[in-house]
């Protein structure tokens, strides 16, 4: 049986990784995590957004506040909502 190799071009997979869709998945899946940390909080103290990189695009939920940042620290509310 002969081996088989792959090679991935690079140029494409960033392409891809950058693309607007894979952008809008992050987003979805960041404003989940966003709403539910705010919902448990019961006040809007944690954005979400996305940011294309060089190689693969990113989202962010960040804490806005003291008051959230305290009550992420306490309940751990950014990884639940994951």
């Amino acid at each position: 049986m002969a081996k088989v190799k792959v090679k991935i071009k690079s140029a494409g997979a960033r392409a891809i990784l950058n693309s607007g869709e894979v952008q809008a998945a992050l987003k979805e899946y960041a404003d989940g995590a966003r709403d539910s940390a705010n919902a448990s909080l019961g006040a809007d103290g944690y954005e979400s957004y996305v940011q294309p990189g060089r190689n693969r695009a990113r989202a962010v939920v960040h804490t806005t506040d003291w008051e959230s940042r305290k009550h992420n620290a306490d309940t751990n509310a950014l990884l639940k909502g994951l």
